[in-house]
């Protein structure tokens, strides 16, 4: 999975970046900040035989420059249901599913 900005409300973009790190399930959601940052959210699938489905975040700045990548959380598939990102103020918050121990939506406040 790749993201590329522009300047020029969509008429040119720079390179692109790569932002997943390995089999992305895709179901992204992205944020931009006040300086044109964004914050990216996927799920990707673990390794190995009995690996589970990781929420990972990434920040990419607007020139193009990936952060290091950091795991909301890890669980089935279908369990993690769409996470999404919204920014409200100077706040960005991640929202997603769990199913176990019971069916929940968890949130989390992301660090700027």
């Amino acid at each position: 999975m790749q993201i590329a900005f522009s300047t020029d409300s969509g008429s040119t973009f720079g390179s692109p970046c790569f932002v997943s790190t390995g089999a992305s399930y895709g179901y992204t959601s992205l944020s931009l900040d006040d300086n044109g940052n964004a914050l990216v959210s996927w799920l990707e699938k673990g390794t190995g035989p009995t690996a589970l489905t990781r929420v990972l975040v990434r920040r990419v700045t607007a020139d193009g420059t990936a952060g290091p990548v950091f795991q909301v959380d890890q669980g089935s598939r279908q369990g993690l249901g769409y996470p999404k990102i919204v920014r409200t103020g100077n706040e960005t918050w991640i929202a997603w599913g769990t199913r176990k121990p019971t069916s929940k939506v968890v949130t989390a406040l992301l660090k700027n």
